[in-house]
């Protein structure tokens, strides 16, 4: 403490945090015996709190101390709200509305002896709150989304069962054991908006809002670094995951075939693989089992997800009867 002080010099109106999260009886124990202990007094700091925990935390984001090529460029931008001290967003959400989340600092201007002890308080600032921001994500669903992806993932590592009000999934005999990491996403498919987004693991961002320490930063790292996939809390899937887009991309597929006029009760007879020179393209259910299938329009290759019945509309050939389609499509296009 006394080091602490005499590191002041001629700036000892600067106050000097000697303990930081002190408990209630501590706080009690300095306000009753003020009288003994001039010059010490208890400051509330604001700090970010997340009461969901680890809820959307990916999407949320962290806060971290201010570095310097950061506080360099706020102060080349002409933002004079920052300071070396500052805490500021680091990644997801925080980090992209910094600007709008930050708020201003107060200040006491003080007139100081010749030993730097305050005799006079000239002028004070209150301190603004920054602004709020209000994110599409729903709260209950997105609890529901956490909570399903991790289930899943376990069940799926250990073969054992996901349970859920909608039926119960079984994995047994279709185990994956180094299954350590997943992503999901619900979007409104009217508007857009995101409605939940989760990243397995995940974290608590309550540790990084004032500082986290080495031990436990270093618990949060991932498992094997030379993995993309590897379990790493700190890495949001959903946004930074290296995943082909696979069946999803049919939704693309589709949607440009009817812009190129088709129409949607255009049928093939699914053969369940069609080959390319002497490769073959298949349906998943001919690798699994040699089946197919059937007549098949794009509702029921949406329904099925039937490869051979992208590959015709995307390429504007019919493989079997060998003629074009006569729609807009092809590999250029």
């Amino acid at each position: 403490v006394r080091d602490a002080l005499k590191s002041q010099g001629f700036v000892q109106y600067k106050p000097v945090t000697i303990a930081k999260d002190v408990n209630e009886k501590t706080i009690s124990e300095i306000e009753e015996r003020a009288i003994e202990f001039p010059g010490v007094s208890v400051a509330i700091e604001p700090v970010r709190d997340y009461p969901e925990k680890n809820l959307a935390s990916h999407t949320l984001g962290t806060m971290g101390k201010i570095s310097e090529d950061e506080l360099a460029k706020k102060q080349e931008s002409g933002d004079t709200r920052y300071s070396k001290s500052d805490i500021v967003g680091k990644t997801g959400i925080e980090r992209y509305y910094e600007d709008k989340l930050k708020g201003e600092d107060g200040y006491k201007k003080v007139e100081v002896d010749s030993v730097g002890r305050v005799s006079k308080e000239l002028d004070v600032k209150e301190p603004k709150s920054g602004d709020t921001v209000y994110l599409s994500i729903d709260k209950d669903l997105q609890k529901v989304s956490d909570d399903s992806l991790e289930k899943i993932i376990k069940a799926a590592r250990s073969g054992g069962t996901f349970n859920s009000v909608f039926g119960n999934y079984s994995a047994a005999g279709k185990t994956a054991p180094y299954l350590d990491s997943g992503a999901m996403l619900v979007i409104d498919v009217k508007t857009g908006d995101i409605l939940a987004s989760s990243s397995y693991p995940n974290y608590d961002p309550n540790l990084f809002a004032t500082g986290i320490s080495s031990e436990e930063y270093e618990k949060l790292q991932p498992k094997n670094p030379n993995d993309v996939l590897s379990a790493n809390p700190l890495n949001n899937l959903v946004t930074n995951g290296a995943f082909q887009p696979g069946s999803t991309f049919k939704m693309v597929t589709g949607m440009a075939a009817l812009e190129g006029g088709l129409s949607p009760n255009y049928a093939i007879n699914d053969p369940g693989v069609i080959y390319l020179g002497n490769r073959p393209f298949a349906d998943y259910v001919w690798h699994h089992g040699r089946s197919n299938h059937g007549y098949t329009n794009l509702y029921k290759a949406i329904q099925e997800s039937c490869n051979i019945y992208f590959y015709t509309v995307g390429t504007g050939y019919n493989w079997q009867s060998k003629e074009k389609l006569g729609i807009d499509t092809g590999p250029e296009k």
